[in-house]
């Protein structure tokens, strides 16, 4: 039975749609001006913690019964184990930071690497979550709710979930700053319209990117002042 589950998943969310996606981030415009700290940054791959498990749920099916509303259809934790996505989150969030960073011009160089020793300041970080949620809806009807999907409804709805701690050490390890910053992209899949995306932790992980930003312009000042 559950075979025939991640089948049927499969088919809806890759039928005419089997191309490979990919992170595409895009960063802030560079801000030409001097450094607010003379110091340069290395921004290392963070450290998995995620849960290594990915497939459809049990509870798919309660989405046929009639009246129930919609059921999670699957759960994938670690997404880029799938041969349809060039995506690394380990690598791809921690480069994303680092070049806001640079384009923020908050210290003298920035730059990802997982040799943290020339750096003065290392901004070091824990993936805890980087999860996809698919959810699906016969609205109510059972099968026949499936014939609404190819009306122009939406087959379900999808969330990019990112949990991520990051902290900002120096080479003796003395934490300057630390913060779990979480936040997630919702959006509905359409059969015709939207084909079956799953992916947009591009616009997830840049509010997450920009807020950390902002934390770290506010904590340079007691930077500035280490001897």
């Amino acid at each position: 039975m559950k075979k025939i589950l991640s089948l049927f998943i499969l088919v809806i969310m890759l039928s005419g749609c089997a191309s490979v996606q990919g992170w595409k981030y895009t960063s802030e415009p560079k801000v030409y001006k001097k450094p607010d700290i003379n110091k340069t940054i290395v921004i290392a791959p963070l450290r998995d913690e995620r849960i290594n498990e990915n497939g459809a749920k049990a509870s798919a099916w309660l989405a046929l019964i009639p009246l129930v509303p919609y059921s999670t259809l699957s759960e994938v934790n670690v997404p880029e184990s799938s041969p349809f996505l060039k995506f690394k989150p380990i690598e791809d969030f921690p480069k994303a930071i680092s070049e806001e960073i640079n384009n923020a011009s908050l210290f003298k160089e920035s730059y990802f690497s997982d040799r943290t020793s020339d750096a003065d300041f290392i901004l070091t970080g824990t993936l805890k979550e980087s999860k996809i949620i698919q959810r699906w809806t016969f609205y109510g009807l059972s099968l026949p709710g499936d014939l609404l999907w190819l009306l122009g409804m939406p087959l379900g709805r999808t969330h990019n979930d990112i949990e991520v701690e990051f902290k900002l050490i120096d080479k003796n390890y003395n934490i300057y700053f630390e913060k779990t910053y979480k936040t997630k992209e919702k959006f509905n899949n359409g059969y015709w319209t939207n084909p079956h995306e799953s992916f947009r932790f591009e616009i997830a992980f840049k509010r997450i990117a920009l807020e950390l930003i902002e934390d770290l312009r506010k904590v340079i000042p007691s930077l500035n002042d280490k001897k």
